[in-house]
This record gives C-alpha cells, structure tokens and sequence, in this order.
C-alpha cells in the first residue's frame, strides 16, 4: 500500500509539505540522524534541501515511503488535507478562467453561451466544494454573467445549489420572511429565491404558512409563478451572508416542500 501511495503521489507534494512532514518524521525517530537513516538519506542532503529549498522526486519519495510507514494516519491525514486544498484552488482557477473568458468583450454570443453551460455545469457538479469555501465569489460571477446575458439577450436563470449549511440558514431566514410578509402582487417570488440564492420551491415553502391566501400565486412543487407575465428583468445584486461555521451541511430538495 506505502509503494502504491508514494508512486501515485509524491509528485504532488511540494517540497514545503516534505520538509512538513519530515520534520513530523525527526520528532518521530527523535533526531535528524536517525530519521535521515530511515529515509535512506545522507544528512548532508537533508542540510541542502533544508538550504536550497528544492527537492528531486526520488527524495520525496524516500521520505514519503518513510513515513507512511512510520506514522501512516497522520501523514495520511495531511495528504488528504492538501489534496483537498490543491483540488479547491484548481476548481477556483478553473471557474475563474471560464468567467473571464466569457465577460472577454470580444466573446460572441454563441461562444458565451457555450462557456455560461460550461461554468453551470462546472458549478453544479461541484457544490460541496464550493460551498463554505468561495460560494461568494462565485455568487459574484453569476451576477455579473447574468448581466452580460441579459445584455446578449440569452436565458439565465441558474439554478440554486442543492446544498446549503445551517449556519447560513439561520442567517439568511430572518431577511427572507421579512421580505417575504411585505410581498405584493407585483413580487416574483423566483427573483427573491434567486436574490438568497436558495430554490425556488424552499422559498414558496416558507411563504405558504406566511400567506395562507395567495389568489395571484400558484406555488408548485417545481417553482412558484404568479399569474401577471414575467417581463425580462436586469439582475438583482448580489447580497452575500456573512457566516460564522459552515461545516455542518444538509441537502435542499424538492421533496422537502408540500404539494
């Protein structure tokens, strides 16, 4: 198993995360000597690396091999955990880089709309991901591309994540039954949904014991639409909840709302 791990990743360990975990190896062993020994390593090439800062691969991978085999669930643990922050980042450039080439002035409208479906589905396979982490600066992109589409005359109406945390409900549910027992006819429920970022069907959920009398409201299962025909509307503005814990995580779905 140690060879197998150290084969198919030790290429992405920086040498900072070596030197990490080579230090976790030293205090293990209980001297530099004994812990160079372990990793087949001269200590005049753990003096040089600790100096230059630069590692050959062969080197990671001694001191790797090492340590799994020394203290694999605390090397395991800050393997996983570095993975998860290199895959985090990777997402984060990678939706970036979508973003910018499609608000590029020069993007037509076929090859915006082609990116704006890449960018969805992008975002929608990877919610947990994003939630917690940089929900905010996505939410910040979906604004200005719905904007941009708005102008391309093109549909966008993204649909909300299915995940969301306690932490942020509790935040956002005092602002959105205020706005809720203040609605008026003229009110699309969808652009409030939208506004907090949550579906369309939780939002019409709350809003039934809020309005038991609805005559110009039809909530569904699916969506809530109101009889007066939705003219095209600019975006609203992005308003981002400031959170405390997010690590807590539960999924929102359609079956959750009455019929």
């Amino acid at each position: 198993m140690a060879n197998y791990l150290v084969d198919k990743f030790a290429d992405i360990l920086t040498s900072r995360d070596i030197l990490i975990l080579f230090k976790n190896l030293e205090r293990s062993a209980g001297s530099l000597r004994k812990a160079a020994i372990q990793c087949g390593l001269e200590r005049k090439t753990i003096y040089d690396w600790k100096d230059k800062g630069g590692l050959k691969l062969s080197t990671k991978k001694k001191v790797l091999r090492s340590l799994l085999n020394v203290d694999p669930e605390e090397t395991l643990a800050y393997m996983v955990e570095r993975s998860s922050e290199t895959a985090t980042e990777l997402l984060r450039t990678y939706l970036a880089t979508i973003y910018e080439h499609a608000m590029r002035p020069g993007t037509g409208k076929d090859d915006f709309e082609v990116l704006l479906l890449r960018f969805e589905e992008t975002r929608g396979r990877n919610a947990s991901t994003i939630l917690g982490k940089f929900e905010f600066e996505v939410g910040d992109m979906m604004v200005s591309l719905k904007q941009r589409a708005f102008e391309l005359k093109i549909t966008y109406d993204p649909q909300p994540p299915e995940l969301t945390t306690l932490n942020r409900l509790t935040a956002v549910m005092p602002k959105l039954v205020t706005q809720l027992r203040s609605l008026s006819p003229s009110d699309d429920v969808h652009d409030i949904a939208q506004k907090f970022n949550l579906p369309s069907s939780f939002v019409g959920s709350v809003l039934r014991p809020l309005s038991p009398v609805q005559p110009l409201f039809r909530i569904s299962n699916d969506t809530v639409d109101t009889d007066v025909p939705r003219a095209p509307q600019p975006p609203a503005p992005y308003e981002p909840i400031k959170m405390i814990d997010t690590a807590v995580t539960f999924p929102i779905t359609r079956s959750e709302t009455a019929a």
